[in-house]
């Protein structure tokens, strides 16, 4: 019993150093965590500077740095208020065929009060403006 005790004696400090060794591991591995999140709660206030619930949509978007290396885009979006997934999603301009041929369509029927989109589509086709007529339909005349 005795010499067995003796055997597995340095086993027993070796364990608690080991155990004291990934002790001190894992409290390093959450300073450096802490240290991280006050850097990150100290970087915040300066894009606060300006408060962004007195801010247009329009300034508030122009204060975003996409690729800032300080704070990610979703962090910048969330702190002026404003959602990301909105700020990937840029509405396309119609084209200008679309919105000539929208004025057109207005002014005939402003020449025309009577017709109807029959009888503008029939006068579009004729000026060699292929169009159909949920197209002339779809077009908001006032």
């Amino acid at each position: 019993m005795k010499k067995q005790t003796l055997e597995n004696l340095p086993k027993l400090f070796i364990d608690e150093n080991k155990d004291e060794i990934d002790r001190q591991a894992k409290h390093e591995r959450q300073i450096n965590e802490l240290y991280n999140e006050i850097g990150r709660l100290n970087t915040q206030p300066i894009w606060l500077k300006n408060n962004p619930a007195t801010m247009s949509r329009i300034d508030r978007l122009a204060m975003l740095e996409p690729h800032s290396s300080e704070l990610s885009f979703e962090v910048q979006s969330e702190l002026f208020g404003l959602r990301h997934s909105s700020l990937y999603n840029h509405p396309l301009l119609p084209s200008t065929w679309k919105v000539a041929t929208k004025y057109h369509i207005d002014e005939i029927y402003a020449h025309w009060l009577f017709y109807g989109s029959r009888r503008v589509t029939v006068v579009l086709n004729q000026e060699r403006i292929t169009i159909s007529r949920p197209t002339v339909q779809s077009v908001n005349i006032p």
